[in-house]
């Protein structure tokens, strides 16, 4: 039976990804990703959904190898996203803005990097969500 360890593997393999690369991509160390190929531990809330779009899989498919695997939406446009999020355009540009000079700045520790990355996981499910209201 094929595991959430087997799947994280195929899949770097597929996309030719190493552990160094993924481990930069999802924002831990190559050590937690090391754990993650051994299957020491499993990825799980926020970890998880950042790795399956690192992978560009779905977090359901990594978890159970349930179809469907990939993710098959665009990413929304600043506007749609604003929309969902009752905010008006300007704000929701002037928060992404907030957020890119703190990246730059070199302020944030590794709590602050991984709760931005929640944040982006968390924009990317409310897209999945509302997909059908994006398309309109």
């Amino acid at each position: 039976m094929e595991t959430i360890t087997d799947r994280i593997k195929k899949r770097a393999k597929e996309l030719n990804i190493t552990q160094v690369e993924l481990a930069r991509k999802v924002g831990k160390t190559k050590g937690a990703i090391n754990q993650w190929f051994k299957g020491a531990t499993k990825p799980n809330g926020s970890n998880l959904l950042a790795l399956a779009k690192a992978l560009d899989v779905t977090p359901e498919w990594l978890e159970t190898g349930k179809e469907p695997q990939h993710q098959h939406f665009p990413p929304p446009t600043h506007k749609e996203l604003a929309s969902l999020l009752s905010v008006s355009t300007e704000t929701y540009r002037g928060k992404l803005e907030e957020i890119k000079e703190l990246k730059e700045s070199g302020v944030l520790d590794s709590a602050d990097e991984e709760m931005l990355q929640s944040i982006e996981a968390m924009l990317d499910i409310i897209r999945e969500r509302y997909k059908d209201r994006l398309k309109k």
